[in-house]
């Protein structure tokens, strides 16, 4: 089954435009289609922007489907810790965990 690491933008535009490529791939995830490759950086990611102010309008109409986003996220996630980081984007230096996660996924076998 094919693995993702979805992007921070990806998780918003789902939000904005669930009928948009960004919705179907996180409706591909939720419907475990795709494995979600996940690190305890990469949440916290989510949940910390999902929280800003600026996305106050997500956050007040979604408020319900986001909490149920982090459980479900916990429970289908592709869990992986990964040993080396990577250090290509230098004008948004975060993203690198989002690079940094996806070998590791890539070698990481889903519990059977």
């Amino acid at each position: 089954m094919l693995k993702v690491v979805i992007d921070t933008n990806v998780l918003v535009s789902a939000f904005l435009k669930q009928y948009s490529l960004p919705g179907l791939i996180l409706n591909l995830a939720l419907k475990q289609k795709v494995f979600l490759c996940l690190t305890e950086e990469i949440m916290k990611e989510y949940q910390e922007v999902l929280s800003r102010d600026k996305f106050i309008r997500i956050k007040d109409k979604y408020a319900k489907e986001i909490k149920d986003l982090w459980d479900t996220f916990r429970k289908i996630g592709l869990w992986v810790n990964y040993q080396k980081s990577v250090n290509f984007i230098n004008n948004d230096p975060s993203d690198n965990m989002f690079l940094s996660c996806a070998p590791s996924c890539f070698h990481h076998q889903r519990p059977s």
